[in-house]
């Protein structure tokens, strides 16, 4: 019998500012090594054979994302997400792969 595999889209929920954690920059932003935890995440997702799409949402307004190479890659799509992680999911609408 043949197994079916099918395509992901992945979702990344980004558009927190990390109040909790107390810094200036926001949780996603902050660098390990020379890359934001943001880009280690959505590369790692990318790295995935079955990942066809990253959908990424990110605060309103949010202007650290467009300085990240990830801005311009073919496979992410960004959305506005809300201000609580449980309010960027009624963002993002159902992606076709």
């Amino acid at each position: 019998m043949a197994t079916t595999h099918l395509d992901v889209c992945a979702v990344v929920p980004a558009a927190g500012f990390g109040r909790r954690m107390q810094t200036e920059c926001p949780k996603q932003y902050l660098s390990i090594g020379n890359q934001t935890i943001l880009e280690h995440s959505v590369h790692a997702l990318l790295a995935h054979p079955r990942v066809k799409r990253v959908v990424i949402a990110i605060s309103p307004g949010d202007s650290r994302f467009a300085q990240l190479p990830l801005a311009n890659h073919p496979r992410i799509t960004v959305v506005d997400g809300g201000e609580e992680r449980a309010e960027q999911w009624h963002f993002i609408p159902c992606w076709q792969v």
